[in-house]
């Protein structure tokens, strides 16, 4: 009985990982690339207004913001409280008095895995670092150029090669953290 509930645990457990990992690229593509499109389709007067930085920011603080808010915070936050009630279960099973002094120690448990995930740097690849430069200057180059894009109405080619680059970038990132 016990043997079946780890495994179920464990599948579900990675489907959960997985799937929270594609939803999180496929939804930052999507969100930094409509943005992307919507910055170009602004009218010159906005660039006039505004540096060319501040637009960039717009398109990285913003989607970043949302994608943190919408994604990370509210899967995790489910993970977390169906791998806490499995293993509640599964201890509960086993041996409640041993289960009981794990609860005692859940909070020094949570603390030291909250500071090994703060002070542990992620290790990036270097194509994956290049996509990032990539990703981080194809707007800044459409931007400073805005007037060229304009004229020539290359702003869906700019959205597409963007696009594409974002891709790429999400499927190293998905790849890094599997």
């Amino acid at each position: 009985d016990m043997f079946i509930f780890n495994i179920i645990f464990d599948q579900v457990n990675n489907f959960c990982k997985k799937t929270k990992n594609k939803a999180t690229e496929a939804f930052n593509r999507n969100m930094r690339c409509d943005m992307y499109k919507r910055i170009l389709d602004w009218d010159m007067e906005f660039f006039d207004q505004v540096t060319k930085s501040e637009a960039i920011m717009t398109l990285d603080n913003g989607a970043s913001h949302l994608m943190y808010l919408c994604v990370y915070h509210f899967t995790d936050t489910l993970q977390s409280l169906f791998r806490i009630g499995g293993s509640l279960y599964r201890m509960y099973l086993i041996c409640p008095e041993m289960a009981n002094v794990i609860l005692l120690t859940m909070p020094f448990r949570f603390g030291v895995t909250f500071f090994h995930y703060k002070i542990n740097p992620i290790m990036i690849g270097d194509k994956q670092r290049s996509l990032y430069s990539i990703v981080a200057n194809l707007p800044m180059q459409a931007i400073q150029n805005i007037l060229l894009v304009k004229c020539f109405s290359t702003e869906k080619k700019e959205h597409e090669e963007y696009a594409e680059v974002r891709r790429k970038l999400d499927e190293y990132e998905i790849k890094s953290r599997v």
